[in-house]
Parts: C-alpha cells; sequence; structure tokens
C-alpha cells in the first residue's frame, strides 16, 4: 500500500514548510518569538503548534541543539 509513503511525503513537505519560516533568520526578530527567548523548548512547541493545524495524528516535537542535548514537544492527554 501507498499509504505510508503518501504521509511520510505530505508530512516532509508540511514539516519543510514550517521549518522554511524559521531557516536563517534572526528568531528574536520574529513575531512567534518577540519578548521570549527563542529556546529549544519555545521553537519545539512552535514546530509543534504550526505542524498540528496541518497534520493531526501529529503527536511530539524533538528539536536537537546538540548530538547530546534536546527538547521534546507534545500534548499531555
Amino acid at each position: 500500500t501507498l499509504f505510508p509513503y503518501t504521509t511520510l511525503f505530505r508530512s516532509k513537505k508540511e514539516l519543510n514548510a514550517v521549518l522554511d519560516t524559521l531557516d536563517h533568520k534572526d528568531l528574536n526578530e520574529l513575531p512567534e518569538f518577540k519578548g521570549e527567548s527563542p529556546s529549544s523548548e519555545m521553537i519545539s512547541a512552535y514546530i509543534y503548534n504550526k505542524l498540528k493545524e496541518r497534520i493531526v495524528q501529529l503527536s511530539k516535537i524533538t528539536v536537537w541543539e546538540t548530538q547530546t542535548s534536546c527538547c521534546s514537544y507534545f500534548e499531555a492527554e
């Protein structure tokens, strides 16, 4: 069945669209982070909320700062 591949392609396309809003930008200057520290916690919540609008099956987003440091965002059930 093609469903998993179609879903993966759509998910990657949606993720790239959200990441493009952050890529090569001064995050401190973006309205979404104005007055906030654009920490990995804030960035993971931003990405999660933007993707959740497009992919209802989304359950968690993880943003990696380094190979050993990351932050995951998910909604409590």
